[in-house]
Protein backbone atom coordinates (compact mmCIF):
# COMPACT_ATOMS: atom_id res chain seq x y z
CA UNK A 1 0.00 0.00 0.00
CA UNK A 2 1.24 3.48 -0.88
CA UNK A 3 2.06 6.68 1.07
CA UNK A 4 -1.12 8.21 0.09
CA UNK A 5 -3.44 5.31 0.76
CA UNK A 6 -2.12 5.02 4.29
CA UNK A 7 -2.63 8.39 5.07
CA UNK A 8 -5.83 8.81 3.53
CA UNK A 9 -7.09 5.25 4.44
CA UNK A 10 -7.16 4.60 0.86
CA UNK A 11 -7.25 1.09 0.28
CA UNK A 12 -6.61 -0.75 -3.12
CA UNK A 13 -9.24 -2.50 -5.37
CA UNK A 14 -9.98 -6.01 -4.61
CA UNK A 15 -8.70 -8.08 -7.59
CA UNK A 16 -11.71 -10.28 -9.19
CA UNK A 17 -12.57 -13.21 -8.55
CA UNK A 18 -13.67 -16.00 -10.88
CA UNK A 19 -17.67 -16.42 -10.38
CA UNK A 20 -18.62 -20.06 -11.06
CA UNK A 21 -22.12 -18.69 -11.63
CA UNK A 22 -20.78 -16.71 -14.20
CA UNK A 23 -19.15 -19.33 -15.91
CA UNK A 24 -22.54 -21.66 -15.76
CA UNK A 25 -24.61 -18.76 -17.41
CA UNK A 26 -22.40 -18.39 -19.83
CA UNK A 27 -22.31 -22.10 -20.49
CA UNK A 28 -26.38 -22.42 -20.21
CA UNK A 29 -26.80 -19.05 -23.14
CA UNK A 30 -24.95 -21.90 -24.96
CA UNK A 31 -26.98 -24.39 -24.47
CA UNK A 32 -24.68 -27.56 -24.81
CA UNK A 33 -22.46 -30.43 -22.94
CA UNK A 34 -19.77 -28.35 -20.96
CA UNK A 35 -17.15 -28.42 -18.38
CA UNK A 36 -14.78 -26.59 -16.58
CA UNK A 37 -11.10 -27.04 -17.28
CA UNK A 38 -8.49 -27.74 -15.11
CA UNK A 39 -7.05 -24.26 -14.26
CA UNK A 40 -3.68 -25.74 -13.44
CA UNK A 41 -3.13 -26.83 -16.81
CA UNK A 42 -0.32 -25.26 -19.14
CA UNK A 43 -0.42 -24.33 -22.43
CA UNK A 44 0.77 -27.33 -24.06
CA UNK A 45 -1.91 -29.23 -21.33
CA UNK A 46 -4.58 -27.45 -22.86
CA UNK A 47 -3.71 -27.76 -26.29
CA UNK A 48 -3.27 -31.65 -25.81
CA UNK A 49 -7.39 -31.43 -23.96
CA UNK A 50 -8.32 -29.15 -26.99
CA UNK A 51 -7.27 -31.72 -29.83
CA UNK A 52 -8.72 -34.98 -27.62
CA UNK A 53 -12.13 -33.11 -27.74
CA UNK A 54 -11.92 -32.11 -31.47
CA UNK A 55 -10.94 -36.09 -32.73
CA UNK A 56 -13.91 -36.95 -29.99
CA UNK A 57 -16.43 -34.74 -31.63
CA UNK A 58 -15.46 -35.60 -35.04
CA UNK A 59 -16.66 -39.04 -33.98
CA UNK A 60 -19.89 -38.24 -31.91
CA UNK A 61 -20.89 -35.34 -33.60
CA UNK A 62 -19.79 -31.56 -31.24
CA UNK A 63 -17.59 -28.92 -32.00
CA UNK A 64 -15.66 -28.09 -29.33
CA UNK A 65 -14.92 -24.53 -28.02
CA UNK A 66 -12.56 -23.05 -25.07
CA UNK A 67 -14.34 -20.54 -23.84
CA UNK A 68 -13.10 -18.04 -21.08
CA UNK A 69 -15.73 -17.13 -19.25
CA UNK A 70 -16.78 -14.05 -17.12
CA UNK A 71 -19.09 -11.06 -16.37
CA UNK A 72 -17.84 -9.02 -19.20
CA UNK A 73 -18.41 -11.84 -21.78
CA UNK A 74 -21.99 -12.92 -20.31
CA UNK A 75 -22.78 -8.92 -20.28
CA UNK A 76 -21.85 -8.94 -24.19
CA UNK A 77 -23.75 -12.55 -24.99
CA UNK A 78 -26.83 -11.04 -23.14
CA UNK A 79 -26.99 -7.46 -24.70
CA UNK A 80 -26.48 -9.10 -28.22
CA UNK A 81 -29.96 -11.22 -27.53
CA UNK A 82 -31.54 -8.79 -26.30
CA UNK A 83 -30.72 -6.32 -29.28
CA UNK A 84 -31.74 -9.07 -31.77
CA UNK A 85 -35.11 -10.41 -30.07
CA UNK A 86 -33.58 -13.20 -27.87
CA UNK A 87 -31.89 -16.18 -27.70
CA UNK A 88 -34.01 -18.59 -29.79
CA UNK A 89 -34.33 -15.68 -32.63
CA UNK A 90 -30.91 -14.65 -33.19
CA UNK A 91 -29.88 -18.66 -33.13
CA UNK A 92 -32.38 -19.39 -35.42
CA UNK A 93 -31.17 -16.72 -38.39
CA UNK A 94 -27.51 -17.42 -37.61
CA UNK A 95 -27.90 -21.14 -38.29
CA UNK A 96 -30.12 -20.56 -40.98
CA UNK A 97 -28.53 -18.17 -43.05
CA UNK A 98 -25.79 -19.12 -45.37
CA UNK A 99 -23.23 -17.57 -44.43
CA UNK A 100 -21.97 -15.87 -47.17
CA UNK A 101 -20.30 -12.76 -48.35
CA UNK A 102 -17.07 -13.53 -45.70
CA UNK A 103 -14.76 -12.80 -48.73
CA UNK A 104 -16.58 -9.52 -49.77
CA UNK A 105 -16.79 -8.22 -46.10
CA UNK A 106 -12.32 -8.52 -45.81
CA UNK A 107 -12.24 -6.49 -49.24
CA UNK A 108 -15.00 -4.17 -48.20
CA UNK A 109 -12.86 -3.55 -44.65
CA UNK A 110 -9.22 -3.38 -45.85
CA UNK A 111 -10.88 -0.65 -48.77
CA UNK A 112 -11.57 1.34 -45.81
CA UNK A 113 -8.14 0.79 -44.34
CA UNK A 114 -6.14 1.52 -46.69
CA UNK A 115 -8.58 3.28 -49.95
CA UNK A 116 -7.32 2.17 -53.19
CA UNK A 117 -4.06 3.27 -54.40
CA UNK A 118 -2.61 4.74 -51.54
CA UNK A 119 0.91 3.47 -50.51
CA UNK A 120 1.32 2.54 -47.23
CA UNK A 121 4.77 0.86 -46.69
CA UNK A 122 4.92 1.70 -42.96
CA UNK A 123 2.11 -1.00 -42.94
CA UNK A 124 3.29 -3.67 -44.73
CA UNK A 125 6.97 -3.92 -43.59
CA UNK A 126 9.47 -6.45 -44.84
CA UNK A 127 8.50 -10.23 -44.30
CA UNK A 128 9.47 -11.40 -40.71
CA UNK A 129 12.17 -14.14 -40.83
CA UNK A 130 12.62 -14.80 -37.86
CA UNK A 131 8.95 -14.87 -36.16
CA UNK A 132 8.46 -17.74 -34.04
CA UNK A 133 4.78 -18.33 -35.02
CA UNK A 134 2.65 -19.46 -31.87
CA UNK A 135 1.33 -23.45 -31.70
CA UNK A 136 -0.85 -23.35 -28.28
CA UNK A 137 -3.65 -21.02 -26.83
CA UNK A 138 -0.93 -19.79 -24.83
CA UNK A 139 -3.17 -16.91 -23.73
CA UNK A 140 -5.77 -19.23 -22.09
CA UNK A 141 -3.15 -21.08 -20.14
CA UNK A 142 -2.47 -21.25 -16.44
CA UNK A 143 -1.10 -17.07 -15.59
CA UNK A 144 -2.06 -15.81 -18.75
CA UNK A 145 -5.67 -15.36 -17.55
CA UNK A 146 -7.37 -13.06 -16.23
CA UNK A 147 -8.25 -13.12 -12.63
CA UNK A 148 -11.48 -13.15 -13.09
CA UNK A 149 -12.04 -15.38 -16.22
CA UNK A 150 -12.93 -19.23 -15.95
CA UNK A 151 -11.98 -21.75 -18.55
CA UNK A 152 -14.82 -23.78 -20.07
CA UNK A 153 -14.55 -26.79 -22.74
CA UNK A 154 -18.04 -26.18 -24.78
CA UNK A 155 -19.14 -28.87 -26.73
CA UNK A 156 -21.48 -27.39 -29.08
CA UNK A 157 -24.11 -29.80 -31.69
CA UNK A 158 -22.87 -28.42 -34.80
CA UNK A 159 -21.32 -30.08 -37.52
CA UNK A 160 -20.21 -26.43 -39.34
CA UNK A 161 -17.61 -24.77 -36.96
CA UNK A 162 -18.84 -21.64 -38.25
CA UNK A 163 -21.50 -21.90 -36.84
CA UNK A 164 -20.55 -22.09 -32.81
CA UNK A 165 -21.48 -17.65 -33.41
CA UNK A 166 -25.05 -18.66 -33.04
CA UNK A 167 -24.52 -20.36 -29.71
CA UNK A 168 -21.78 -17.71 -28.36
CA UNK A 169 -23.04 -14.59 -30.23
CA UNK A 170 -20.41 -11.93 -29.04
CA UNK A 171 -19.13 -9.31 -30.86
CA UNK A 172 -20.23 -5.94 -32.27
CA UNK A 173 -18.86 -3.31 -29.89
CA UNK A 174 -15.74 -1.09 -31.07
CA UNK A 175 -14.29 -2.38 -33.97
CA UNK A 176 -15.20 -5.96 -33.40
CA UNK A 177 -17.54 -7.71 -36.67
CA UNK A 178 -20.78 -8.88 -35.37
CA UNK A 179 -21.79 -12.81 -34.98
CA UNK A 180 -23.27 -12.75 -38.39
CA UNK A 181 -19.84 -11.12 -39.43
CA UNK A 182 -17.95 -13.57 -37.78
CA UNK A 183 -19.81 -16.86 -39.31
CA UNK A 184 -19.09 -15.29 -42.36
CA UNK A 185 -15.26 -14.64 -42.38
CA UNK A 186 -14.69 -18.10 -40.38
CA UNK A 187 -16.98 -20.13 -43.25
CA UNK A 188 -14.70 -18.25 -45.38
CA UNK A 189 -11.12 -18.91 -44.18
CA UNK A 190 -12.67 -22.75 -43.48
CA UNK A 191 -13.35 -23.18 -46.69
CA UNK A 192 -9.84 -21.72 -48.13
CA UNK A 193 -7.15 -22.87 -45.57
CA UNK A 194 -9.31 -25.06 -43.16
CA UNK A 195 -9.44 -22.66 -40.23
CA UNK A 196 -11.98 -23.03 -37.49
CA UNK A 197 -12.87 -21.63 -34.41
CA UNK A 198 -11.24 -22.48 -31.09
CA UNK A 199 -11.21 -20.37 -28.37
CA UNK A 200 -13.31 -17.11 -27.47
CA UNK A 201 -13.36 -14.64 -24.84
CA UNK A 202 -14.59 -11.10 -24.08
CA UNK A 203 -12.22 -9.71 -26.40
CA UNK A 204 -10.45 -12.37 -28.47
CA UNK A 205 -11.39 -15.13 -31.32
CA UNK A 206 -8.37 -17.99 -31.79
CA UNK A 207 -8.69 -20.33 -34.88
CA UNK A 208 -6.96 -23.52 -35.40
CA UNK A 209 -5.62 -24.37 -38.19
CA UNK A 210 -4.84 -28.25 -39.23
CA UNK A 211 -2.31 -27.11 -41.95
CA UNK A 212 -1.28 -23.91 -41.65
CA UNK A 213 -0.10 -21.57 -44.82
CA UNK A 214 3.92 -22.52 -45.46
CA UNK A 215 4.14 -19.68 -48.44
CA UNK A 216 5.30 -16.62 -47.77
CA UNK A 217 2.92 -15.08 -50.58
CA UNK A 218 0.36 -16.82 -48.68
CA UNK A 219 0.95 -15.35 -45.71
CA UNK A 220 1.35 -11.81 -46.77
CA UNK A 221 -2.21 -12.09 -48.65
CA UNK A 222 -3.41 -13.73 -45.28
CA UNK A 223 -2.08 -10.93 -43.30
CA UNK A 224 -4.25 -8.68 -45.10
CA UNK A 225 -7.46 -10.44 -44.23
CA UNK A 226 -6.38 -10.43 -40.78
CA UNK A 227 -5.90 -6.92 -40.60
CA UNK A 228 -9.06 -6.12 -42.21
CA UNK A 229 -10.89 -8.43 -39.84
CA UNK A 230 -8.85 -7.19 -36.80
CA UNK A 231 -6.64 -3.84 -37.30
CA UNK A 232 -6.02 -3.74 -33.37
CA UNK A 233 -3.92 -7.43 -33.91
CA UNK A 234 -1.32 -4.99 -36.43
CA UNK A 235 -1.54 -1.43 -35.07
CA UNK A 236 -1.56 -2.27 -30.89
CA UNK A 237 0.32 -6.02 -31.80
CA UNK A 238 3.02 -6.90 -34.85
CA UNK A 239 3.29 -3.09 -35.96
CA UNK A 240 3.53 -4.46 -39.49
CA UNK A 241 1.60 -6.77 -42.47
CA UNK A 242 5.22 -8.19 -42.90
CA UNK A 243 5.81 -8.86 -39.24
CA UNK A 244 1.96 -10.42 -38.92
CA UNK A 245 3.22 -12.80 -41.72
CA UNK A 246 5.98 -14.16 -40.63
CA UNK A 247 3.86 -15.03 -37.61
CA UNK A 248 1.15 -16.65 -39.61
CA UNK A 249 3.71 -19.52 -41.55
CA UNK A 250 3.61 -22.46 -40.04
CA UNK A 251 1.69 -21.70 -37.26
CA UNK A 252 -1.63 -24.11 -36.15
CA UNK A 253 -3.26 -20.87 -34.27
CA UNK A 254 -4.29 -17.53 -35.59
CA UNK A 255 -5.37 -15.24 -33.24
CA UNK A 256 -7.36 -11.92 -32.65
CA UNK A 257 -8.09 -9.20 -30.16
CA UNK A 258 -10.14 -6.02 -30.27
CA UNK A 259 -9.90 -3.32 -27.87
Amino acid sequence: MSILNSLFGRRPRPEPMPDPETARAVAEIAGCEWETVDPELDAEGIMTLYLDALHEGRMVGFHPILVLASHALLEILTVNCEENAGLSAFRGRLLTEDGSGGSTFLRERMAELLPEGEDDPDLYGAFDENAVPPQTFASVAKGARRPDEILLLLKLPIEKPWRCFAYLPVGNWNDCPTAPQMTAVCKYWHKQYGAFPAVISRDELQLYVPVPVTLRTQAMQLAEEHYAFCPDIVDQGTGTLGTLAGNLVDSHIWYFWWE
